[in-house]
């Protein structure tokens, strides 16, 4: 007896299992299953059915189609249903008002438990079925909520799918006729019908604005707070987010939805051209104090509007991404939006042709406006944004051509700051391998070859080179627990490595260097702080650094860092030299 068959033509019923109290469950027993009828499973944020080992998810309208539209005929009593599935039959009325609201509510909720990750078995005593998310998983992959409530909204012109069973505008599904036993008829199902609570709150929140000058932000921000208190920004924000940045309600690909309602009057598109920062400040000023008052609102800006923004930008005229990207660059700087929205721009489709660059260079530009280089680098980090050549196309992935770009867009702060950035990962690098070296006990012409290797295929200028040398260096040494051995213990181990340091040592610029990190090495470590003269003159009897580097440093090139206490116990090394010079001077 097939599942279909059950159910009485005029006011279908749903069985309520007793071991899911929370779903709405119908099935068959284990003998239909075996042979391919159909299954269905109704509850949670999605229907599934079953059939021929295949599942298809069914929203509410198919589902209603299935159940209400088809005349089936009940051959099965609620008593016989009740013993086979060991479930307690309960009747429950046709969905009114209220179970349609809760099928909406569902729909926003699709996503959301998708994304999570959740499941949740449907046990049936004799049967275990998959999960809602599961059947979801297999019929078309994981969908974020953005897209659940894009689909719900898209409009007549947007074409759905279901895999294998699309059909122009309709949907096949093998459904058993009354006068049938097989599955061998097919019927179709209309395409569901669009979802308008969408529209409906995009009309709601026109209606609010209609009397409003567009220029008068401070008039438009009290309409949105007062909206706030009877439309329900919390399910809507997506819309509520499309509607300030574009003027209407966008479906999937960037378009709008074609349902012939004229645009808002106020939206950050409507800002003037050509695009100033101070202008579209204003706009999102009406963001901030809307997110101030409610502050729920501030979570799916950034984990949902600004990302799907993001991704249209191709679709969008040159004017319009950079009124959005500006936008987008003074929220993050408000600290409204996390910088992991930029994900979005990684995309393939939108790194070609160097269009995700350009982006990057309006929203960069925006939030220094504003705020500091250092703020930014703190931005990008806490949203996971480690890599800058992920922006640009794949034959442009260098250094050389992401300094170039942002110094060309007038943006040399960024350039510098991602430099630095990368040689301070380079330096890691080359730390790294030098003290692998020393440990694997390998010659000091090997490390020398091996660090000039490095230095071949990912220059760092020469100071910064220095520096890493001997950071390296000094740390692979493996210091006495007494303290009155640490100091003969450095002097023995520098003369011992001075030979990798020479050769690097190229020029007073270069010799200066080396004299400033040993300096802040030994304020920073004060085991070794009052070796520091007798540093300076192992590395001078080694060539690592000359008389004029010494008489230069202690002139006028020292570092902060103990800088009187180092300048006081050289004092009488840099007399020597000097007076070691007026004698050459004068021979």
């Amino acid at each position: 007896m097939a599942l279909i068959d059950l159910l009485p033509p005029d006011a279908p019923h749903l069985w309520h299992c007793h071991l899911n109290p929370d779903a709405l469950v119908m099935t068959t027993n284990t003998s239909v299953m075996s042979i391919g009828e159909v299954v269905v499973v109704v509850g949670g944020p999605c229907h599934a059915m079953h059939f021929h080992g295949r599942e298809e998810l069914l929203t509410n309208s198919q589902l209603s189609y299935i159940l209400i539209h088809k005349k089936i005929q009940s051959s099965e009593s609620e008593s016989n249903l009740s013993g086979c599935l060991g479930c307690k039959a309960t009747s429950i009325p046709a969905r009114g008002t209220r179970e349609r609201e809760r099928e909406r509510e569902a729909d926003y909720e699709l996503g959301l438990q998708a994304q999570a990750g959740k499941e949740k078995e449907i046990e049936l005593g004799f049967v275990d079925f998959p999960s809602v998310d599961q059947y979801s998983s297999r019929s078309r992959g994981s969908e974020s909520s953005t897209k659940a409530r894009s689909r719900a909204r898209s409009g007549p012109s947007s074409k759905r799918s279901f895999p294998g069973h699309a059909s122009g505008d309709l949907y096949s599904y093998p459904i058993r006729d009354s006068n049938s036993s097989s599955l061998s008829q097919f019927t179709d199902i209309p395409q569901t019908p669009v979802d308008d609570s969408y529209s409906y709150f995009r009309d709601q929140v026109f209606k609010h604005l209609e009397n409003v000058p567009p220029s008068d932000f401070e008039a438009v921000t009290n309409k949105l707070v007062q909206a706030g208190s009877t439309l329900e920004f919390l399910k809507y924000a997506d819309a509520l987010f499309e509607i300030l940045f574009v003027g209407g309600l966008l479906q999937p690909g960037g378009q709008y939805v074609d349902d012939g309602a004229p645009l808002s009057p106020f939206s950050v598109l409507n800002a003037k051209e050509p695009v100033e920062v101070a202008d579209v400040k204003q706009y999102v000023e009406v963001m901030n104090k809307l997110i101030r008052r409610y502050k729920y609102l501030q979570r799916p800006l950034e984990a949902s509007v600004l990302p799907n923004l993001f991704q249209y930008m191709n679709r969008w005229p040159e004017a319009q991404r950079e009124k959005v990207a500006v936008a987008a660059g003074l929220l993050m700087a408000q600290g409204l939006a996390s910088a992991s929205c930029l994900q979005s721009l990684t995309k393939d489709h939108l790194v070609k042709n160097d269009l995700s660059a350009n982006v990057l260079v309006l929203v960069f530009r925006a939030y220094l406006s504003v705020q500091s280089m250092e703020h930014l680098a703190a931005t990008l980090k806490r949203g996971g944004i480690k890599d800058l050549l992920a922006f640009f196309p794949e034959n442009k992935r260098n250094d050389k051509v992401v300094d170039e770009h942002f110094r060309k867009a007038g943006l040399p702060q960024v350039a510098e700051w991602w430099t630095k950035r990368q040689y301070a990962s380079l330096k890691e690098d080359v730390v790294k391998q030098l003290k692998e070296m020393l440990e694997n006990g390998q010659s000091h012409g090997d490390i020398v070859v091996a660090i000039k290797t490095m230095q071949e295929e990912q220059p760092l200028p020469e100071t910064e080179l220095i520096s890493c040398i001997w950071q390296g260096l000094i740390s692979s040494i493996d210091w006495s627990a007494r303290q009155d051995q640490n100091e003969a213990l450095a002097l023995r181990e520098i003369t011992n490595f001075a030979d990798i340091i020479e050769p690097f040592c190229n020029g007073p610029k270069t010799e200066v260097a080396l004299i400033n990190t040993v300096q802040v090495y030994c304020y920073e470590d004060t085991r070794i702080i009052k070796a520091f003269p007798q540093i300076l003159k192992v590395l001078y009897n080694k060539d690592c650094i000359s008389d004029q580097a010494i008489i230069y440093w202690h002139q006028k090139g020292s570092k902060p860092q103990g800088r009187q206490h180092f300048l006081a116990a050289t004092a009488p090394l840099v007399k020597f030299l000097q007076e070691q010079e007026e004698s050459d001077e004068e021979e």
